[in-house]
């Protein structure tokens, strides 16, 4: 009987910090998030810059761009002119409530870091 439960404990003790360390956010979800944008209200192959977490992505709409995860979202401009159209929301990432459950504060911190605690809302959107 003891056996069996020094064999648990030792299970739960090697498994237990993987919990408290990780970034629920991070390791479940992806880095990044791949959005096709419709050309509604602007003509076909109208080029537009996306500016994202310090980058710039020139997409011809209608066209799919991959934008890092962020909190802070990003801005669609029109390439020739850098009139903004735009802003694209982020959302909070429902995964960080696995470091909130599991305890894992340096799970939040990794999350913050990464940007996966927040991701753009949406696959799709018309411009």
């Amino acid at each position: 009987k003891n056996k069996g439960k020094n064999m648990f404990k030792k299970s739960l003790a090697a498994v237990a910090p993987l919990f408290v360390l990780m970034g629920c956010a991070t390791i479940v979800s992806d880095s990044s998030k791949n959005l096709y944008l419709s050309n509604a209200n602007l003509p076909e192959n109208t080029k537009v810059l996306i500016e994202s977490k310090g980058s710039t992505y020139l997409v011809n709409v209608p066209g799919n761009v991959v934008l890092p995860n962020t909190c802070q979202g990003a801005d669609v401009y029109l390439a020739d002119t850098h009139e903004p159209i735009q802003h694209i929301s982020s959302e909070v990432n429902g995964w960080i409530l696995g470091n909130i459950v599991f305890g894992g504060v340096i799970g939040l911190a990794v999350d913050g870091l990464t940007g996966n605690m927040c991701r753009i809302g949406n696959n799709y959107m018309a411009l």
